[in-house]
């Protein structure tokens, strides 16, 4: 089968399962996000059907369109399945681009924004006519320029967010970058804690937004991101979009996201990123990291995110101990070593004694040999 052909099966494949939308009903859909996303019915029906290659603008028209009309179903389909990063990736290896030197230009193109259709049923509902004309009227403006508004409208009106939060974080990243300081700027973090030693946590619906901005563009985009919410005094958003990256992409996104980084002179947040793995990810999806790192031979990536295990958390690290004994991981002893050497400074005694109560007396007493060891 071709590159053609196999793109139109696998979007083929896409629309059953999104519940099988008719060309017409999947034309009217793309219509709906703007001029800029509308695709006519014969156009779709050649892509479809493997007569013409799929660019990724018309990729991610067609499976916006297919996510919407599952939802309306009642039957959505999963977050892997319309995944933007995995379709670009599809899309990519097409064939068109031959030299090193139309790959190397290709990879510095900033991703496209995935078509937007805002729903305005709630508000219609609600009786919020304001927000609709609101909306309506700034089709062609920035969405940091209405968004928090909007954000802080419905949540005094106590309406769920996460929808609308969600559709904007489709935008294109330099418009992420934009979005979130705007929001960042209305909803200001907060701030506890003495002088000395001060906890800064973004509001939640920052939060929420860079979550799902991390999910669209945190592997090809993140330089662009991060260095762009820095520039714009947003600095402190840029922990949660990199502990997003490495909390839900798979490991190859996240090696990619770390290979991008680097390239773009940002060792640091790309340290950062893997810390986030170990930190914060699920321990049962931590392993699966771990061992993709491991078989591409970054040695020292592994032991940033063995050590992000180790400050984690006692529970956390209890589970990815576990996990490596079930799995049989290899060179657990040293793995854990290196977990020990994450413990945060004072906490060891703590870890000890939540590892003694769960019967692991033998990682407990290791702890605790390592308490006084210096942290390197």
């Amino acid at each position: 089968m071709s590159m053609v052909g196999s793109i139109a099966a696998q979007l083929q494949d896409l629309r059953i399962r999104a519940g099988n939308p008719s060309i017409r009903l999947i034309a009217q859909l793309t219509s709906k996000r703007g001029r800029r996303h509308a695709m006519a019915r014969s156009t779709i029906q050649d892509k479809l059907g493997g007569r013409s290659p799929v660019n990724l603008s018309e990729a991610l028209s067609i499976i916006e369109a297919f996510a919407d009309y599952a939802i309306s179903i009642g039957a959505p389909l999963s977050e892997q399945e319309i995944d933007s990063h995995l379709w670009r990736e599809r899309i990519s290896a097409q064939p068109g681009v031959k030299t090193k030197e139309e790959l190397s230009v290709r990879a510095l193109v900033v991703p496209e924004s995935i078509p937007i259709a805002w729903d305005l049923h709630p508000f219609r509902m609600a009786g919020m006519d304001d927000l609709v004309h609101l909306i309506e009227t700034s089709k062609d403006a920035p969405i940091a320029n209405w968004l928090p508004d909007v954000i802080a409208t419905m949540r005094q009106a106590q309406m769920t967010i996460a929808e609308m939060l969600e559709r904007a974080a489709r935008d294109h990243p330099r418009g992420i970058v934009q979005t979130a300081a705007a929001l960042n700027k209305r909803f200001p973090p907060r701030i506890s804690g003495e002088p000395w030693n001060q906890t800064v946590r973004v509001d939640g619906a920052v939060n929420a937004f860079l979550r799902n901005a991390a999910r669209f563009y945190g592997v090809e985009a993140a330089p662009i991101i991060v260095a762009g919410l820095r520039l714009a005094e947003a600095s402190e958003c840029v922990n949660c979009f990199e502990v997003s990256i490495g909390s839900w992409h798979l490991p190859g996104g996240i090696y990619r996201c770390i290979e991008n980084l680097r390239k773009a002179g940002f060792p640091n947040d790309a340290n950062s990123v893997l810390t986030a793995v170990g930190e914060s990810r699920k321990s049962d999806r931590i392993l699966e990291v771990l061992v993709f790192f491991a078989e591409k031979g970054a040695v020292s990536d592994v032991v940033i995110i063995l050590k992000g295990i180790g400050s984690g958390g006692p529970g956390n690290m209890a589970a990815v101990i576990n996990g490596m004994e079930v799995t049989n991981y290899k060179n657990i002893d040293s793995a854990v070593q290196e977990m020990i050497r994450g413990i945060p400074y004072n906490k060891h005694s703590d870890y000890a004694q939540f590892f003694a109560a769960v019967g692991r007396q033998e990682i407990a007493d290791r702890v605790m040999l390592a308490r006084d060891e210096p942290p390197f």
